[in-house]
């Protein structure tokens, strides 16, 4: 799959129609025999400017092999003083190259990624912060894979990575609070269990750490209690279907959940 910014190839283009526009001005006014060797060498810069650019990093500009082929040729043409090619040889090249490209960008079937979703999909730095990246390294494939799937606006798809990576939190909260045989547990025995640990905490004689503690692992369970139906429907195996709205609590749960855990239970 082949990413790159519209904007970038919109722009590309235009100036290589500009340039060859340049030429037409130079034709009209009778120029268009003299070789292309002949003009100012900021003109002939300008074209190869415009040529090069077009070839810097394929992942930006989608053409095709031999589209790239007939770029690197007429380039080199611009930049051989010794080349015979005329001005309106030259004129008439870069306009077959601004068809050609508009034309060959015309058969794939682009997508769009909203420019307040650019991140969710790029993913320059972890989608959950480093403290989450650093604690939960096997998490890291299903957080980057719902983002992505978020800004595609797959929604269910992103609850599924969502809820797996979720999963690593909710034992990692489970042992932190001495639940037994977590493996083994179904989801709803195991939430059982959390909170029951959670009661016997509060029955404990009150220090400033037992509410500390109180508080923060308090805190985790609220911000499971935000996704639980998305996680009781993940392991029923249930075919739910999500919308964006769903899907945005979820991500900001999971998120938070995560977060809370990564930072460590206070002492």
């Amino acid at each position: 799959m082949i990413r790159f910014y519209a904007g970038l190839v919109v722009i590309l283009a235009r100036d290589i129609a500009n340039e060859g526009n340049l030429l037409a001005f130079r034709i009209a006014e009778g120029d268009g025999e003299r070789t292309i060797a002949s003009l100012p060498q900021k003109e002939r810069g300008g074209i190869a400017k415009a040529l090069s650019q077009l070839l810097e990093d394929p992942k930006e500009m989608p053409l095709s092999n031999s589209m790239r082929w007939k770029v690197e040729r007429l380039k080199r043409r611009v930049e051989n003083a010794d080349d015979p090619m005329t001005i309106s040889q030259a004129q008439v090249l870069l306009q077959e190259l601004h068809n050609d490209i508009m034309r060959e960008l015309s058969s794939p079937y682009f997508l769009m990624i909203p420019a307040e979703r650019r991140l969710l999909y790029e993913q320059t730095q972890p989608l959950f912060g480093e403290n989450v990246a650093v604690a939960f390294p096997d998490a890291s494939y299903d957080i980057a894979a719902a983002g992505r799937l978020f800004a595609l606006d797959e929604w269910t798809a992103a609850v599924f990575h969502l809820m797996r990576a979720a999963e690593l939190a909710l034992r990692l909260l489970a042992r932190r609070l001495r639940v037994k045989k977590i493996e083994i547990k179904e989801w709803a025995t195991l939430l059982d269990d959390l909170d029951k640990a959670l009661a016997a905490m509060r029955q404990q004689k009150r220090t400033a750490a037992r509410d500390r503690k109180l508080q923060y692992y308090s805190e985790a369970r609220a911000q499971f209690g935000v996704f639980k139906d998305a996680w009781r429907n993940h392991v029923m195996h249930s075919h739910k279907t999500y919308d964006e709205r769903e899907v945005i609590a979820i991500y900001g749960g999971v998120r938070s959940f995560m977060d809370i855990l990564a930072r460590g239970a206070p002492r």
